[in-house]
């Protein structure tokens, strides 16, 4: 069976590099604008900073992001349904997928277990991989939002290669050749 760890688990991993990403990723989006937050931490850290925005759509597979924009008087939120993953608090399964076919947005900001280049993004549940696929299909920018510990990594399933990935928000802590190496690939990358 694939590794699968609680998102408790995952909180406590790079708490401050998962902060600070999520603030700059907060400044990349701007009001009025439709947003798509995969599950996990780093996308949790950016919907704690986006309270403030004025007419933003927000859309994800997370109970825990929805419960956290729940009430904003600005922020219209929306779940995909589906099957609950009791590690992770998201949605996946046929009932979000077809959701997420019914919808186009501004921007994804996609968290992600693994990147290598070799095997492209990565995620432990197949379920949450083939989510995060249409995910990408149906965003007009990509923007990766992970740590550098997830460089050079790779996990269970295939979310997509490296080609929808305009911008990626990490640490410091990534090495001179990952970075550069993700230049090649047309990447831009944000460093906090």
């Amino acid at each position: 069976m694939y590794n699968d760890p609680s998102l408790e688990e995952k909180q406590k991993l790079h708490a401050e590099e998962k902060k600070r990403i999520g603030i700059e990723a907060a400044r990349m989006i701007s009001d009025g604008e439709t947003i798509l937050l995969d599950s996990g931490t780093t996308t949790r850290e950016i919907a704690m900073q986006i309270k403030e925005h004025k007419n933003l759509t927000v859309m994800t597979n997370a109970i825990n992001i929805a419960l956290e924009l729940a009430g904003i008087q600005d922020i219209t939120v929306m779940l995909t349904g589906g099957m609950l993953r009791e590690k992770s608090y998201s949605l996946v399964g046929p009932e979000a997928e077809s959701t997420m076919q019914n919808y186009y947005f501004d921007k994804l900001f996609l968290g992600v277990d693994g990147l290598d280049f070799n095997y492209g993004l990565t995620t432990s549940h197949p379920q949450e991989a083939k989510l995060n696929r249409l995910m990408v299909e149906h965003s007009n920018q990509v923007i990766g939002v992970t740590d550098s510990s997830k460089f050079g990594r790779h996990s269970f399933s295939f979310i997509c290669d490296l080609s929808p990935i305009s911008t990626l928000v990490t640490d410091t802590n990534i090495t001179p050749e990952f970075e550069s190496k993700l230049q090649e690939h047309s990447v831009r990358v944000i460093k906090v």
